[in-house]
């Protein structure tokens, strides 16, 4: 009789123990949703929000890099996992995570993403990028002196904010840095111009998506030649009160 009853005990710590892992795992799946599946760009040209004309839009192109980061993420065991700052590469309108990584919404509530470009300090990147957990600043190069280094000055963020989806995250970028415009008439032998003593850091914060002009050392910028007449050159928004000269021309004839 003995036996029987302690053969009865361990059937019942046995049932016992298969019921509390059901019970984890139910709760684990009422907690974690589906897999961040991947991003996409919803405007490949970002047009300019002071003109319609086409010449003012920026193009995306293949291999340029997104860093992206998110909050409120987990993994596959319900453990926090944000997204912090990750690179991605442009493929047409897809990202391709550099570093492959699995991320998970939480089953309840929603996730926030917040997308920037240009992303990368490579070698061949102008600007300097300086990303943290609640913002990213970017600095403008004193060179945008041709088309590839003024499209790699020019900042501009996406954010989106999503519940428990299979679908691709869609990013809608727009540009967080104003334009100079310099027309020339009449000045047919200017090699060069430059914007002298400007502001040249912006920070973009997350949560609130404030955008902030820093009180960095003042700069000059080489400025891009658009056409003969033409050059343009990115800076953060501030309010110029120069003591000397705003531009420096350079001619052939000097």
């Amino acid at each position: 009789m003995k036996k029987h009853l302690f053969f009865a005990a361990c059937l019942a710590t046995a049932l016992f123990s298969a019921c509390s892992n059901n019970e984890v795992e139910s709760v684990t799946d009422a907690i974690t949703g589906t897999k961040v599946a991947t991003f996409t760009i919803a405007n490949l040209s970002v047009a300019r929000a002071t003109t319609s004309s086409s010449d003012y839009k920026t193009t995306f192109t293949d291999g340029d890099k997104i860093g992206i980061y998110s909050s409120g993420l987990v993994d596959a065991d319900n453990q926090s996992s944000n997204m912090a700052n990750a690179l991605f590469t442009i493929s047409g309108s897809e990202l391709t995570a550099d570093t492959q990584t699995d991320y998970y919404f939480p089953k309840l509530g929603d996730a926030s993403f917040y997308a920037y470009y240009p992303a990368d300090n490579s070698a061949t990147r102008v600007g300097t990028i300086e990303a943290t957990t609640t913002s990213v600043a970017f600095t403008v190069s004193n060179d945008q002196s041709d088309a590839t280094k003024f499209a790699n000055n020019d900042f501009m963020t996406a954010s989106c904010t999503t519940s428990n989806t299979t679908e691709a995250i869609s990013l809608n970028f727009t540009h967080q840095l104003a334009l100079v415009e310099v027309t020339l008439s009449g000045m047919d032998d200017i090699t060069s111009v430059t914007m002298n003593g400007v502001q040249q850091k912006v920070t973009y914060t997350y949560a609130t998506g404030a955008i902030a002009t820093g009180n960095s050392e003042s700069g000059n910028i080489q400025m891009y030649k658009v056409t003969d007449k033409t050059w343009w050159g990115l800076v953060p928004e501030q309010t110029i009160t120069p003591n000397s000269a705003l531009f420096t021309l350079s001619s052939s004839t000097n």
